[in-house]
């Protein structure tokens, strides 16, 4: 806890919730995903589409989408990629205009 505190961009939580998905520490490693979603860590300085949608959130909600595969809920998992298919598509078409 305390070296999550150290970093508040999205490429270090995603590290060290992949390791833990590593251990099979799947609760611990979808609480750091769902943070990093939920506050938007790496959003300062990050890249944006369409909306204000940042990149670090469908990168975020595909982690989280893999959490819930390697735990056996794909349906969980279905609807948090459809979701970030869902963010890329609206940046894609409002960046084509």
């Amino acid at each position: 806890a305390i070296f999550m505190q150290c970093f508040s961009s999205a490429p270090y939580y995603w590290s060290a919730a992949g390791i833990l998905v590593g251990q099979g520490k799947y609760d611990e490693a979808m609480a750091l995903y769902e943070r990093t979603l939920a506050t938007g860590a790496g959003a300062a300085g990050g890249e944006r589409h369409g909306h204000g949608h940042h990149v670090s959130a469908v990168s975020s909600l595909v982690y989280i989408g893999i959490v819930h595969d390697c735990t056996g809920d794909h349906a969980a998992a279905l609807r948090h990629y459809a979701e970030a298919v869902a963010l890329l598509e609206c940046g894609l078409l409002i960046t084509a205009t």
